[in-house]
Formats: C-alpha cells, sequence, structure tokens
C-alpha cells in the first residue's frame, strides 16, 4: 500500500506515526475491529487527515453504549469496554 501525504520536513515524525497506524489497523483482523477502508484529507475534517472505517448502524461506541445503556455511569461505561478489552486481547497476543 502506498500513500502520498503532502508534507513540510517539520511534520515527518507525525506523518510516520500515521503510516505506522495505517499499516497496523489495514493488517488487522478481528470480529471487533472495523476494517480500514482509506485516508482522505480535507479542510471540513481539519489540518489533520482522518482514517476511515465503514459506516455502523449504531454509531461508534460511545454513541451506542449512551443510548443502550444511559443509565450507567461514564466510569462504569469504560469498565466494560476495557474488560471487553482485555478478554479479546488475547487473539493478538
Amino acid at each position: 500500500m502506498t500513500y502520498m501525504v503532502e508534507h513540510s520536513s517539520a511534520d515527518t515524525v507525525h506523518i510516520q506515526k500515521l503510516c505506522r497506524e495505517v499499516y497496523l489497523w489495514s493488517n488487522m483482523s478481528h470480529d471487533h475491529i472495523l476494517s480500514f477502508e482509506g485516508i482522505i484529507t480535507s479542510d471540513d475534517f481539519g489540518p489533520l487527515p482522518a482514517l476511515v472505517s465503514s459506516w455502523m448502524e449504531n454509531g461508534s461506541l460511545n454513541d451506542y453504549l449512551e443510548r443502550s445503556f444511559s443509565q450507567l455511569s461514564n466510569g462504569r461505561k469504560s469498565e466494560l469496554v476495557s474488560v471487553h478489552r482485555m478478554a479479546t486481547a488475547s487473539d493478538y497476543a
């Protein structure tokens, strides 16, 4: 995969980090990780490129938890996400 991004030399470190994230995400395959679709740069998104995934009917995880589990505190929602991440982490160990 090749990505062309216009940049100044001052942005090199940030671009390297972005490329690393793109590489890692594009090579992941898991039921709980959305597939990587691409990168878009636009003034509509601000100064940084946006990493694109497929559209999810229920929105982001935060949106889903807020809608479906509004009675839980934000701290409890974070705990649930952390427990789930730990439970599935062995898939990448």
